[in-house]
């Protein structure tokens, strides 16, 4: 769970590894068919802690595959490999963007949280209407570590980002690459 070995792997609610459960309703229920599981801020869901999950998505996302309706009903998995995903980046820094091996997750416990530092923010991906929330604002909603929320309007951050492409992965194709991420996350987090 604490493995970043891909860059976005952090904006999963829930997972089917074999991705035979198309538009399946999920249940809030800890137990799940065989080979699908929570990620991530999933875990809130089955906990009853964010009711039917809407939570998980920017109200200003309005469609794309980041967007509340293309779960709905809430939360129902995608038709393309049975998932879903947030709008928002949960967790996402590593303990070392530098290394390969260092793509573990910097707060792998509530314990080892530290001062004014980025815990969550908005998807960071290619700049398009469909992906990017706040894109005519260019900024991100990024949630802190010592529970503080704002809204960073950053040009910087945006240009970072519109440089970035996609990286090749075990798995196809990511958006950008752990250390390209955590230099927008840096940015974010001043």
């Amino acid at each position: 769970m604490n493995d970043m070995s891909a860059s976005h792997y952090s904006r999963y609610v829930w997972l089917d590894e074999n991705h035979s459960h198309m538009k399946w309703k999920i249940a809030n229920d800890i137990n799940q068919p065989a080979d699908c599981h929570f990620q991530n801020a999933g875990f809130l869901y089955p906990e009853k802690y964010v009711g039917d999950g809407k939570i998980y998505f920017c109200p200003s996302q309005k469609a794309g595959e980041f967007s509340e309706d293309f779960y709905k009903p809430l939360l129902t998995s995608d038709d393309v490999k049975g998932v879903v995903r947030s709008s928002y980046f949960y967790n996402p820094r590593t303990q070392d963007a530098t290394k390969p091996d260092g793509y573990h997750r910097r707060y792998p416990k509530t314990a080892q949280l530290e001062g004014h530092k980025l815990f969550g923010c908005d998807v960071i991906t290619s700049l398009q209407n469909d992906w990017t929330s706040h894109l005519n604002d260019e900024g991100y909603c990024v949630l802190f570590t010592d529970g503080g929320a704002k809204f960073v309007k950053s040009p910087e951050a945006f240009d970072l980002v519109s440089q970035m492409g996609n990286t090749p992965s075990p798995n196809g194709a990511i958006f950008s690459t752990p250390l390209e991420l955590d230099r927008v996350f840096d940015i974010l987090e001043k």
